[in-house]
């Protein structure tokens, strides 16, 4: 009899410690950093362009966050685009 005691002690320590890990496992997982987008500069001004040139310039985009950083809409405030 005390020995299926300490057996069934064992059993629920080793299911205690178990959850434990599985559960604080997955807390410290998300704990990173959301998605925060940075931008070059938010926007840019030709000037003056000739008709029939061509321009172009490179925004850059970075993920300053742990997670993915998903874009899912882009608007621009003329046709141009």
């Amino acid at each position: 009899m005390q020995k299926k005691n300490i057996i069934f002690f064992i059993i629920i320590v080793i299911i205690i410690i178990a959850g434990s890990i599985i559960i604080f496992g997955n807390f410290s997982s998300k704990s990173g950093c959301p998605p925060q987008i940075t931008i070059s500069e938010e926007e840019w001004d030709f000037g003056k362009v000739k008709p029939g040139t061509q321009t172009q310039h490179k925004f850059i985009i970075t993920n300053k966050g742990t997670e993915d950083l998903l874009i899912e809409r882009v608007w621009a405030s003329c046709g141009c685009v």
